[in-house]
This record gives structure tokens, sequence and C-alpha cells, in this order.
């Protein structure tokens, strides 16, 4: 089972990513068996080799098809799933845990209004992600003004929900559905997908997948990798809460400083083409 998810891992080793970060790569795109009714991975027991990355590779979304992605959800009334995809870009949460776990009491509460609760119900791990850096400055600025706008206006619940009616409730309804799975959520993102006439295979994880992409791209430090990739159970966070807001910092800066670059670059290409 472990042949195809190594092979994979060696040859990102011969493209220059550390052996760590080829590692999370390789894990980030891996299928699922879930609630959300996704392929088997290791800790729910055996599987089929042939669902593994390198039989069925779950395809990696880069920032500008998530720009992309993101305007055209807004544009066909979707702000919701807008904001869901920059969060899990940002944040690596997995789509059935932003969609299903995270509630609004995990953003900026009044005890810790300067993080987020980031927590990961399938294997029982969190983490508080710090929002401002050392000098008061938002580490994710588009995000926050996001999300500070669902949470003015929610009280209490999870942050995403449909984000139009339905004839039998008057309140928007949760993305799970009542069998607890995320098919009409898929189906909503490949409308999305198609509308911003992006490729066809990319799906919600796609985002997530980028962003782990974009950390080993922008140089983080296997312990920066670490951080935003396995968080410490919360029986450990006192011990480790300080260390990791240092790592979760710096990692989010170089993200950010990367995607500067590589808009930049673009930029000058297209001017040297006109």
């Amino acid at each position: 089972m472990w042949e195809c998810h190594q092979a994979r891992a060696s040859s990102l080793c011969k493209c220059g990513y550390g052996l760590l970060q080829a590692r999370l790569v390789c894990w980030a795109a891996r299928p699922r068996n879930n609630s959300a009714g996704d392929q088997s991975i290791f800790a729910d027991g055996a599987q089929d080799p042939c669902a593994w990355p390198a039989c069925r590779q779950t395809p990696t979304a880069t920032w500008d098809e998530l720009v992309a992605f993101r305007a055209a959800a807004k544009k066909l009334g979707y702000r919701s799933v807008a904001t869901a995809a920059l969060l899990t870009w940002e944040w690596l949460q997995r789509e059935e845990h932003v969609f299903g776990a995270f509630e609004i009491s995990h953003y900026r509460p009044t005890e810790r209004p300067n993080s987020v609760r980031i927590v990961h119900p399938k294997n029982g791990e969190e983490a508080w992600w710090p929002l401002f850096d050392e000098m008061g400055e938002p580490l994710f600025p588009e995000l926050m003004a996001e999300l500070d706008a669902i949470k003015a206006k929610t009280v209490w619940g999870l942050v995403f929900r449909r984000d139009h009616e339905h004839r039998r409730s008057p309140a928007p309804l949760p993305w799970p559905t009542e069998r607890k799975d995320l098919r009409y959520l898929r189906s909503v993102v490949k409308k999305i997908v198609a509308a911003a006439g992006l490729r066809s295979e990319l799906s919600f994880t796609s985002f997530r997948h980028g962003g782990f992409t974009e950390g080993a791209d922008s140089d983080l430090t296997d312990a920066e990798l670490r951080a935003a990739a396995r968080h410490r159970s919360s029986r450990q966070m006192p011990t480790y809460a300080k260390r990791t807001r240092k790592q979760l910092i710096a990692g989010s800066k170089k993200r950010r400083e990367e995607r500067a670059k590589a808009a930049l670059a673009g930029l000058a290409a297209t001017r040297s083409s006109e």
C-alpha cells in the first residue's frame, strides 16, 4: 500500500522538495474515507492500493485558480463557498471539517480575540492559529474581513451554511446533507469550477492541496510545516503553544511573500509580451 505514496514522494524530492515537504504534499493529495464519502486513509484500515495518489491523484489547484474560483462563486451567489475555499487554502483544514465542524465560537472568541481555533475531529487534533503578527498586522487580511462579516450576523453554530434559501427551512441549512455527506456541496463546486472555466477535475480538496504545495514552494522549514499540518492535541497545547505560534506566523508570512513574488513575475511576463 505504501509503494505509490513513497514513489510520488521520491519523485518530488528529485524536483527539489525536502523529504518532509514531499510527504506533506502527497499526504494532502490522498483520497479519504469518512462521513463525506471519500476513499479510505491509513487510520481507517486496509484499502485498495489503486486508490493511492499514483493511481488516482487529487489535482492541485494554483493560486490563480483559487482566485478565479472565488470570483465565480461570488458571481453565482455562493459567497460561503468562496470564503471556505480561501480558508482551506490558508489554514489547511479538511473539507468535511470546514463545512461540518468550524463554528462561530472558534473564530475570534471573547477570550482569544486574536486567534482562530482550527479543529480536526477525524484525528482529535486542534490548534489555535494566530491572526496577527508580532507588530499587530493581520496575517490573513482578505479571509479575516470575510469571516468578520459572517461573525457579525451569525450568533452561533456553523460558520458556513448554504447561501440560497430552502423551501423547507426558514433558516440557512448547513452544507452537509441529512445523510451527513457533502454530495450537494460537491455538485455546487463543480458548477462553480465550470463557470470559472477551470479544469473540470478540480475539487474543493484541490485548494487545500494547493495550500500545502504553496507552503513547500515558499521554503518553509520542517518545523513550520509541522506546525501548519500536524497540530498538537488540546492536551499538549500548553507546552507547545508559544513555539507553534512563532512557527505559524513565520510560515504564513513566507506564503504571502511567495504569492507577491508570483504576482510580480506574472505582471512582468504580461508586460514583456505586450
